[in-house]
Order: C-alpha cells, then sequence, then structure tokens
C-alpha cells in the first residue's frame, strides 16, 4: 500500500489479527475480532481465511487471495461478478494439461506418468480425471501416486515398481513444497525426467517446471483495496488472476533418457 497508494496509505491504520488456517475454531475467531474493529477492508490472504470471512462478515468488504478455486470454496458466486461485498486474486492452479504437454514435447517417447499428490489436492484439482482423459489427451498412461509427507515420498519413490514409469509429474501440492529436495533426490536417483510446478525447484536441481506468476499478487491487492476505498463496489468488481506463466529447464540433466528436445529448451523463458 505505502508503495502503490503512498497518499491513500497515511490515511489508513493496518491491524493484523492472527488466524491459523490449521484451526478452524480460532481462524473464525481471528476474523470476528478483526471484525468487531469495523474495517474500512478486511484483506484476507488465503483461501481458507477468505472462506470463512465470506461466511462471517457481511458488514465490512474483503479483498482475498486464494490457492483454492474461489468457486468451488463458494468463496465467490463468479470470477466477474463475485457477489457478496469481497473480490480479490485466485491462485488456483489449473495449469495442468499445459504440463503433461510440456512433457510429452520435451520426450516424446514418453508413456507413462506417475502424478505425485496428496490427498487435499487430488480432491480440489479433479486428480482423477486428470490421470485419466486429461493425460490421455497426449497419449499417455497417467498413474496417482498418493503421498503426505516426506516419510510418504521415501516409501513410494523408493518401492521398486517407481522405476516402471517413464517420468513423472509434480503438481504443485503441499507435499511437493515439503518434500522438494526428497523428491527431486529421488528423481535424480531414478534417473527419471519430471516437470515441476515452481522455477524454484528448476533452480534447487528439478530438471523443468512451468509456473503461474505470482509476482503480482501483493501490489493486486493494494490496488483493489484502494479501489474499495474510493467507493466502487467488490462485489462488481472481476477476480484477478495470473496474466505471466513461466516455462523453466534445466539444460544439463543427467537423466537415462534421451536429452530434452531443443525445440522446448528454446520455448523455454529460464535456462538454469
Amino acid at each position: 500500500m505505502r508503495r502503490n497508494h503512498p497518499e491513500l496509505s497515511t490515511t489508513l491504520v493496518f491491524q493484523y489479527v492472527h488466524g491459523a488456517d490449521s484451526d478452524q475454531a480460532a481462524l473464525e475467531a481471528a476474523i470476528s475480532s478483526a471484525m468487531a474493529r469495523h474495517p474500512a477492508v478486511l484483506v484476507t490472504p488465503t483461501g481458507d481465511s477468505a472462506r470463512a470471512a465470506r461466511r462471517l462478515s457481511a458488514a465490512a468488504p474483503v479483498v482475498f487471495a486464494s490457492h483454492l478455486d474461489p468457486i468451488k470454496a463458494r468463496i465467490v458466486d463468479s470470477m466477474r461478478a463475485p457477489g457478496g461485498r469481497i473480490t480479490g486474486v485466485s491462485l488456483a492452479d489449473w495449469l495442468h494439461m499445459k504440463r503433461l504437454e510440456l512433457l510429452r514435447d520435451a520426450y516424446p517417447d514418453t508413456k507413462s506418468v506417475a502424478i505425485l499428490a496428496d490427498q487435499s489436492w487430488a480432491e480440489a484439482y479433479e486428480a482423477q480425471s486428470l490421470a485419466t482423459s486429461v493425460a490421455r489427451q497426449f497419449g499417455l498412461e497417467a498413474t496417482l501416486v498418493y503421498a503426505e509427507d516426506e516419510v510418504d515420498v521415501d516409501k513410494v519413490m523408493l518401492d521398486p515398481s517407481s522405476s516402471r514409469f517413464d517420468a513423472w509429474y509434480i503438481p504443485p501440492t503441499y507435499v511437493a513444497y515439503r518434500a522438494e529436495a526428497r523428491i527431486i533426490g529421488h528423481l535424480a536417483r531414478l534417473g527419471k525426467p519430471a516437470i515441476h510446478s515452481t522455477s524454484s525447484e528448476v533452480r534447487n536441481g528439478a530438471l523443468m517446471a512451468y509456473e503461474q506468476d505470482t509476482s503480482f499478487v501483493f501490489g493486486a491487492l493494494a490496488n483493489l483495496v484502494s479501489r474499495i476505498c474510493a467507493g466502487e463496489d467488490p462485489a462488481s468488481i472481476p477476480i484477478e488472476r495470473p496474466r505471466r506463466y513461466v516455462l523453466s529447464v534445466r539444460s544439463a540433466w543427467n537423466s537415462g533418457k534421451a536429452p530434452m528436445e531443443q525445440s522446448v529448451v528454446r520455448r523455454a523463458d529460464q535456462v538454469f
């Protein structure tokens, strides 16, 4: 706010209220506490807090950011007309089809793909459909492999059956974040190519990734707060989404397969 709207920021008082997403009762208590202060705008930076705010907040307008699909999570009524005095930024990641296409393009001989996911992501992002109809569009046979933590990752990827897959897809799940180094290490040991969802994973040793550029989020939240303070109705402000996507590859990667197709390397935004 101070950078994007310096004049407005001098007239506002910023207050932070802590609420852990993992504790629903504590989260709702925090939102109720914030609402008791009669804020001009309530900013909720997570999907769970946004969902709770939509349910509990009838008075103050809400600006949110969410990795949850805001429609499926019932945060908004629609992307164009959110309703309920709420607007914000959706970071819901539905790039799975594009990532599988890039993996196929980079390694055309790939036939079987393991999708490493945790249960919460699988439920939120229709993983079974991804593993069947979507993958088959690219001539791939996909298998969902579940892991909830580092221990599960080791168990799954040390199992001899894991070597039967030609490649892996590591979607943007909590376990991918939590066990990043382990996953990258196992893939290198197996000599299997994989596509991930963040450039940082490639920077840390992974082969390739296709990600949403989220660097705009905080500026977008500040702009939305400014618009509401100027009198706009948040219910009529369309939900913002990422505008830029980044393909990152590691050109020198020790795989048992043939080198990555150079046509994909040339398309990359970042080459490590």
